[in-house]
């Protein structure tokens, strides 16, 4: 019963994250959803809207939409008889000295690492083989996509997207809710509400 989970939203994004949960032998029992999906690649049950949630469970978000993810947790969370795990693929390297807050729906995914003293906090994804430097703090909700290279001392907003294999210089502050295009590289501070595009990046709005 303790490797037993149950997901919520069941395309895209959730298929990665299914794949690192097998490895990890943890064991889906259904998926919550708008609807029942035709295309249902892991065989694993439909259980509903999340608003159907009324046992004991643990739940796991698998959305990775920055907004919808955020909403979903925050109304689950208000029930008492609901919590979280994370997930971390066994091929990921994550330092001793990392803070990541427990079972508040993280994921840290295939061949990602996680270097000394970062700290990635609730419901942010750490997506495929993306490096989080020493001293790195990601907000809550945050989204690092594949193969982003975050350096040493960087502060990734609430609700940020970081594109993939985009580079963010050391020490710059990425705002809330900011979204890096993909292949971009950082090198000065990103105000939050913002898009940022290019080598080097510069505001698109």
């Amino acid at each position: 019963m303790k490797n037993n989970f149950s997901i919520v939203g069941y395309s895209g994004h959730s298929f990665v994250i299914l794949d690192s949960a097998f490895r990890s032998k943890l064991d889906c029992t259904g998926y919550y959803d708008r609807n029942k999906k035709e295309f249902n690649p892991f065989s694993i049950n439909y259980l509903g809207l999340e608003s159907d949630i009324v046992s004991s469970e643990r739940i796991f978000i698998t959305i990775g939409d920055n907004k919808i993810r955020r909403n979903i947790y925050e109304d689950l969370i208000n029930k008492d008889f609901i919590s979280f795990l994370n997930i971390n693929d066994p091929s990921s390297s994550v330092s001793k000295f990392a803070f990541i807050e427990p079972d508040s729906s993280i994921s840290i995914g295939i061949n990602c690492v996680i270097n000394s003293l970062a700290k990635i906090n609730a419901g942010a994804i750490i997506n495929t083989g993306a490096i989080i430097e020493h001293e790195v703090e990601i907000g809550k909700f945050s989204h690092i996509a594949p193969n982003a290279t975050i350096c040493g001392g960087v502060i990734i907003g609430e609700n940020a997207f970081v594109g993939a294999n985009t580079v963010v210089k050391q020490g710059v502050i990425i705002g809330k809710n900011s979204i890096i295009g993909a292949g971009s590289t950082v090198l000065t501070n990103v105000p939050a509400n913002s898009t940022y595009v290019g080598n080097p990046a510069i505001k698109l709005n």
